[in-house]
């Protein structure tokens, strides 16, 4: 190839791409060179290549790209689902239709036959009776017959007879029959014509599904143009008539029983006048209503009418109402507008008023426009979806509906959360009261709230005020420990107290004692949900660790977290997992026994070190008053750290003498546990600094002078008692090493 380059020669993209970015990969870069060589060895590519690469497609290329974007079975499907959606509207449509022309029809053939019966005898009204003409002659004859005169030899009348059109006036109705037959036949036509209609209705809505059946396109084609034909001549407009064709009949038919009464008997026509103006009142109340209150569900067809003659006129008066204001505000100072400005007059102040009232006004929506915006407004649709989901629960015994509402809480902020629980737990005590309540519903209720109370623990430090730590504090009282040999359910549990207790707060020490009794049950549970007690234990034990210099800190707590690490370690020994398992490894376990030996010993640090002197100050004056220091502290050592320290020294020490009587059996379990020594969790020296803490106390808080009562008595006993069980912990453990 000549090293002479045309000046027409097109650009090597490639070359230029190299040159340009100095980032590119090497390896990118040398196959870019490589192209580049191939290039020059073969000559430049022709000129038609490199125009495709820089052109935009045309028309047949775009018509091409679309038919490859999706394959025949795919176009076929969307078709089938568009016309699976037409036809399931075409069948509820039909569907709807038929029950209320059926609906119809029976209230029209019954309201028919009853007003028949009625003008069968209200017609009479409008024409002279047949006996009138009797009544004359006979009234003639009788005139004619008072009328002779006697003597002794004839008889004369002085009374001429008349022709009977003179003895008979024309005939008038009454108005009163006049107007009940008006209203009665107008109601009879009404009820009539509307039957006529429905039945009309029904026969369209037959010819509508005649020949659509079927998932063909032919058919659907059918089944859409007939729709079109349907929607097109308003069918819907003409089934929206019949009914109010009907309600208008029957208003009829109540006024000429109104007028008909009145002029038969008074007190029976009011009483019946009464009657027909609360149902009249009533209908007009619920027709008008919707017209009003955007979100009233008495939605008919009379109320649709109505609708649709209030709405413009709604509209088109607060459109000219905003307009006005707006004019109106247009000079004043930026001041006029602020919520708190200051204001000159009186009149400035109401003009103020005026003006937000006219902004105020909402513009009517289209009729089921309120729906629809409850639907897509964020707030309306989240208690929609609330609602809905304890609903479920509400109408249905079913569990399910409880487990799935854990699933909707990802999607909820935590005060969303906590309505759904609240109305959830309303229903609750709704059933519990009237007995429905057993005890898997129970279980449930309790692992929706752990799991609502989870979602109150996602709220920042910064954000929880009084409301949070009432709401969090009212879920924790209502908690009520279950048995569950489910490891998922305990773990849940004992993770979500233990991050709650963390915090500074009377939830904090209820979630405390929540997860103590937990994990005093020793039911089955994870490696994780055993460390996160533990760490909880061990950072309340170091807030509560200056007992007497801090006012905050708690003895009773602290003991309370070191009968928690104690269980934890518990777990870990097969002898006393009588009720469940720990799903652990042996490093695990290990780790497990690592931590709390720690514990331990920071316990022993702690007991050697604490000042007993004025620790009674920093418990509740209800407690100081009921019972002196020394009787609290007995029974919390012995609660809280002697016996559980007890049954730990016994566990390592009957675990000892197994592996020591089975040839291999210490070896493995030294093992299984990291190849650590199993027997020194509980040493003498912690059971030494218990005994000189229990001494200490006494000699800080010496017990009042003897009385002869037997509460004394009592006292030298417990405390005797408290020496005794210190004693049997000292022998186990020098029995261990």
């Amino acid at each position: 190839m000549s090293n002479a380059k045309s000046t027409t020669d097109p650009p090597r993209p490639v070359a230029f791409v190299a040159d340009s970015r100095e980032t590119i990969n090497h390896n990118v870069l040398q196959q870019s060179w490589d192209v580049f060589a191939s290039e020059e060895a073969v000559g430049p590519p022709p000129q038609s290549a490199v125009d495709d690469n820089w052109k935009l497609p045309g028309p047949e290329e775009l018509r091409d790209e679309i038919l490859k974007q999706y394959d025949d079975d795919q176009r076929t499907k969307a078709w089938s689902n568009a016309a699976e959606a037409v036809k399931t509207y075409n069948d509820e449509l039909i569907t709807r239709w038929n029950k209320e022309m059926d609906t119809l029809l029976v209230y029209a053939g019954l309201f028919s036959a009853v007003l028949t019966a009625f003008n069968v005898q209200s017609y009479q009204l409008l024409q002279s009776a047949p006996t009138d003409d009797i009544t004359a002659v006979l009234k003639q004859i009788s005139t004619q017959l008072n009328s002779f005169a006697l003597s002794s030899s004839f008889a004369n009348s002085t009374q001429q007879s008349q022709p009977l059109e003179r003895l008979q006036p024309p005939f008038y109705a009454p108005a009163s029959a006049v107007w009940i037959n008006t209203l009665w036949f107008s109601s009879l036509v009404c009820s009539l014509a509307s039957a006529s209609i429905a039945l009309m209705v029904k026969q369209w809505l037959h010819e509508l599904a005649v020949g659509v059946s079927g998932q063909e396109r032919e058919s659907a084609r059918r089944r859409q143009y007939r729709l079109n034909g349907f929607l097109k001549w308003h069918i819907g407009t003409v089934v929206v008539v019949i009914p109010i064709v009907l309600q208008v009949a029957l208003f009829l038919f109540l006024a000429g029983l109104v007028i008909l009464l009145w002029t038969l008997h008074s007190t029976v026509a009011a009483i019946t006048s009464s009657l027909v103006g609360i149902l009249f009142i009533f209908q007009s109340t619920v027709t008008v209503l919707p017209s009003v209150r955007w979100d009233c569900c008495y939605l008919s067809p009379q109320a649709l009418m109505v609708y649709s003659l209030v709405r413009p006129v709604h509209n088109s008066i607060r459109a000219l109402f905003v307009q006005a204001s707006w004019s109106w505000a247009r000079f004043e100072p930026p001041t006029f507008w602020r919520e708190n400005g200051p204001e000159r007059n009186t009149f400035r102040a109401t003009k103020k008023h005026i003006i937000a009232f006219c902004n105020q006004i909402k513009e009517m929506p289209a009729w089921r426009g309120q729906e629809q915006l409850a639907i897509t407004s964020l707030v309306p649709a989240r208690a929609l979806d609330r609602e809905m989901a304890v609903m479920a629960c509400t109408t249905t015994s079913s569990l399910k509906h409880l487990e799935d509402m854990r699933a909707f809480f990802s999607d909820l902020s935590p005060k969303e959360v906590v309505r759904y629980f609240e109305e959830t737990w309303a229903l609750y005590e709704r059933r519990r009261a009237e007995g429905l309540v057993s005890f898997h519903v129970h279980k449930s209720l309790n692992q929706l709230l752990l799991c609502a109370l989870r979602h109150m623990l996602t709220v920042s430090l910064e954000s929880r005020d009084a409301e949070w730590e009432h709401t969090v504090k009212t879920m924790v009282d209502r908690h009520s420990p279950t048995l569950s040999h489910l490891v998922a359910e305990t773990d849940l549990l004992l993770t979500t107290m233990s991050v709650l207790a963390m915090n500074h707060s009377v939830s904090a020490n209820l979630a405390l004692s929540k997860v103590r009794h937990q994990i005093s049950l020793r039911v089955s549970c994870s490696y994780s949900s055993i460390r996160n007690v533990m760490i909880m234990a061990d950072g309340q034990m170091q807030h509560h660790q200056n007992i007497g210099a801090d006012p905050n800190a708690s003895l009773y707590i602290y003991l309370q977290c070191v009968q928690i690490t104690i269980h934890c370690i518990l777990y870990t020994f097969p002898y006393a997992r009588s009720q469940g398992t720990l799903d652990a490894s042996p490093a695990q376990v290990h780790a497990i026994r690592t931590r709390g030996r720690e514990v331990l010993a920071k316990f022993e640090t702690f007991l050697r070190a604490q000042c007993w002197e004025g620790v009674d100050a920093t418990m509740p004056e209800e407690w100081r008053q009921s019972a002196p220091f020394l009787h609290f502290l007995s029974l919390w050592l012995e609660r809280y750290a002697i016996l559980p320290l007890t049954t730990l020294a016994e566990l390592e020490r009957r675990l000892g003498e197994e592996g020591d009587s089975v040839p291999g059996h210490r070896a493995a379990e030294n093992q299984d546990d990291g190849g650590m020594e199993q027997h020194d969790l509980v040493t003498t020296a912690l059971v030494e600094a218990l005994g000189f803490a229990w001494q200490a106390a006494r000699s800080a808080h010496p017990p009042p002078p003897r009385s002869e009562s037997g509460t004394d008595t009592r006292k030298d006993t417990r405390f005797q008692r408290i020496e005794g069980e210190l004693g049997s912990l000292m022998s186990i453990v020098d029995r261990s090493v």
